[in-house]
């Protein structure tokens, strides 16, 4: 027989499906939250084996992550370029 508990709505609408981010995305936190203002880093998807597109993705959901306003992402051909914006 299912066992059923009942909760109040406002327990269940602050509930959320929690997942440890995998080890890639760990990666791309670590290089985001190092990365100075006025600098720019580029990663070549050829050289990861994986798309330029996916690696661009995952950038984009870290930077929504981390609230990194300031970063831009850039796809150029098989290379993808990001850089914080200078302050001032």
């Amino acid at each position: 027989m299912v066992k059923v508990k009942s909760i109040s709505v406002e327990q269940a609408k602050s509930l959320n499906r929690t997942m440890k981010p995998s080890p890639i995305v760990e990666e791309y936190i670590a290089i985001l939250k190092n990365l100075p203002q006025g600098e720019a880093r580029e990663i070549d998807s050829k050289a990861e084996k994986e798309t330029a597109n996916t690696i661009r993705n995952r950038i984009l959901r870290v930077k929504k992550l981390l609230k990194m306003d300031d970063l831009q992402v850039r796809r150029v051909n098989d290379k993808v370029v990001f850089w914080r914006e200078q302050q001032g």
